[in-house]
């Protein structure tokens, strides 16, 4: 008898008391093919998935400075950000993070900074950035229209609140407001898209 590769195999599973070309292993060896094709097709739409949704997120965050060449002379950066708690989406005041005081230049002698805020809408937003007058620690928050813009954009508890300062070359100062939402696996959107 010719020992073939198939044969050899036949004759060692033999030795090993398995038929392998049982329809019940044939079954199980299909089965196992089967289930790791899913798996590498899963996969594939993983990966084709996260990269869409990185691509959404970045149409969304690029920077201003990468769309507009006029944007190059002046300086741009993230006054505050805050993930918003349900006190602040329900209440006429959001509390700020302390690192973020320094981006409102409080006058000596007084405990509030005004300021107007622009949306993704280009509508603008009366703003007054606060602190304590008596006690050690500060302890800023953000009034002036916070109620009305939180009311008007749906805000919840797991939002996230941008106030975008750009200095311009003569060290005026001009802010945006942003709102997002987490949509999912960190990819955050605009809460405006959420209302379409």
């Amino acid at each position: 008898m010719v020992r073939t590769r198939s044969n050899l195999w036949h004759l060692t599973c033999k030795n090993n008391n398995e038929d392998l070309r049982s329809p019940s292993a044939m079954k199980v060896v299909l089965c196992l093919g089967v289930l790791s094709l899913l798996y590498f097709v899963l996969g594939i739409m993983l990966i084709y998935a996260r990269c869409a949704l990185c691509l959404l997120e970045w149409i969304y965050t690029v920077p201003t400075c990468l769309i507009s060449p006029f944007n190059l002379l002046e300086m741009e950066q993230v006054a505050m950000e805050k993930s918003v708690s349900r006190s602040d989406a329900t209440n006429n005041r959001m509390e700020l993070p302390m690192e973020s005081l320094g981006n409102f230049p409080i006058p000596d002698g007084h405990n509030y900074f005004e300021f107007v805020a622009m949306d993704m809408g280009d509508r603008p937003w009366e703003f007054k950035v606060s602190i304590r007058n008596e006690g050690r620690y500060k302890k800023p928050w953000m009034s002036g229209q916070w109620g009305s813009y939180a009311h008007e954009k749906s805000l919840k508890k797991g939002d996230r609140v941008k106030l975008i300062m750009q200095v311009e070359g003569n060290g005026v100062r001009s802010y945006r407001i942003t709102a997002e939402r987490n949509l999912t696996m960190g990819v955050w959107i605009p809460v405006e898209e959420f209302a379409r």
